[in-house]
């Protein structure tokens, strides 16, 4: 037994889907509901992660916190 070199999972949304008639295909009508699901998913975790380093940059900078957080970028996606 060795180590697997890497896993492979399917990124992808499933390729027999209608989405005019979403109910011809029950198997694909439910995977592409896992696929919208863990989509969602992901962009949560995404914004978690921004808002735990926000969080950090308010800690660690305190009054100047606003000028360091548009030098890292998240101005675009946490702030007006």
């Amino acid at each position: 037994m060795g180590k697997k070199k890497g896993v492979e999972f399917d990124d992808g949304a499933p390729d027999d889907f209608d989405p005019n008639n979403p109910y011809k295909d029950p198997v694909a009508f439910f995977e592409m509901r896992e696929h919208l699901v863990r989509e969602k998913w992901v962009d949560i975790e995404k914004a978690k992660i921004l808002c735990e380093k926000l969080r950090w940059c308010y800690r660690i900078e305190s009054v100047n916190h606003l000028q360091k957080v548009k030098n890292r970028g998240f101005s675009k996606v946490m702030l007006p």
